[in-house]
């Protein structure tokens, strides 16, 4: 597993690194909603199930991506909020 590089890294590095997880998780979350809306349209309107469950399978899959970019959101804001606790004691 990779190392927790975080702190070889700038602050305004890390800013922009959560700016831009935050964007494409929610941009993940809102296409998985949209993959799993229109499968379920598919699955009552259509009742074509092989393309509902490839299509499930693929939601499922990135749903577990989900809670993984929540835990590097989480580490880089613990280390920009250490970061930023240090720099005010030392002042």
């Amino acid at each position: 597993m990779m190392k927790n590089d975080f702190e070889n890294q700038s602050t305004e590095k890390l800013e922009t690194y959560l700016k831009m997880t935050k964007t494409l998780t929610g941009v993940l979350i809102a296409v998985l909603i949209l993959l799993i809306a229109v499968n379920i349209y598919i699955l009552i309107y259509r009742d074509n199930t092989v393309l509902v469950i490839g299509g499930m399978i693929i939601a499922l899959s990135f749903i577990a991506l989900i809670p993984a970019q929540f835990r590097v959101m989480r580490k880089i804001k613990a280390e920009l909020k250490w970061r930023e606790d240090n720099n005010q004691t030392v002042l």
